[in-house]
């Protein structure tokens, strides 16, 4: 698995939400899938999401290679095409980012989340 994450600065529902959307996509993780690579596009807070959950879940007991790698938006947007699933993660009526919408074109796999 595939995926890129990105957020705003006023996302702080880590417990509730991100856990949600971080379980969406271990559910589509295919049989024989070893690896759940999460390319984190920020902000910050997004980021240090993506490390806590990667860190506290038992991916090496299941057999499976879990990684956070910090990228520009950019390059999410430029390897697209190699991406299972885009999530994005904002606070009530902020609006969608440009990376978002793109993956929402893009790939079949792309969920906002806003709460």
């Amino acid at each position: 698995m595939i995926l890129g994450i990105q957020g705003t600065r006023s996302f702080d529902k880590y417990q509730s939400i991100f856990i949600r959307g971080m379980g969406r996509a271990l559910s589509l993780m295919k049989d024989g899938d070893k690896e759940f690579i999460v390319y984190a596009a920020g902000t910050a807070n997004i980021n240090s999401m993506a490390h806590e959950f990667v860190n506290v879940s038992n991916f090496k007991g299941r057999g499976i290679k879990a990684a956070v790698k910090p990228v520009p938006p950019k390059w999410i947007r430029e390897n697209i095409h190699d991406f299972d699933m885009f999530l994005y993660f904002c606070s009530p009526k902020e609006p969608l980012s440009d990376l978002c919408e793109y993956a929402d074109q893009k790939i079949e796999n792309a969920e906002a989340y806003r709460y």
